[in-house]
């Protein structure tokens, strides 16, 4: 029996029951099948993506948009980074 909550988390509750009686963590299951899951959903977008990307662009611009979009995650990430460090330093100090 397979279960579909709000939340786009389906538990198969067969599955769950077998590795309950084989002593598996429960909670690391569902964290395990979630994980799976999320994987098959990216792979899944990702395919979209590249199939609408590819009925208008080149193999080369494909890349090259997914390099700015990486480049442009990545400076996001790093000024994320920099205002935590910057707290971090300032909470330090207060110590």
């Amino acid at each position: 029996m397979t279960t579909q909550f709000d939340n786009d988390l389906t538990v198969d509750f067969e599955t769950w029951k077998v590795q309950l009686e084989d002593n598996k963590d429960p909670l690391a299951a569902a964290i395990e099948q979630q994980l799976s899951a999320t994987k098959q959903k990216t792979v899944d977008n990702f395919l979209d993506e590249l199939c609408c990307a590819l009925e208008e662009l080149s193999g080369k611009e494909v890349f090259d948009c997914f390099v700015e979009a990486v480049q442009s995650q990545h400076e996001y990430t790093q000024k994320e980074y920099d205002k935590t460090s910057e707290l971090l330093d300032l909470l330090t100090r207060l110590q």
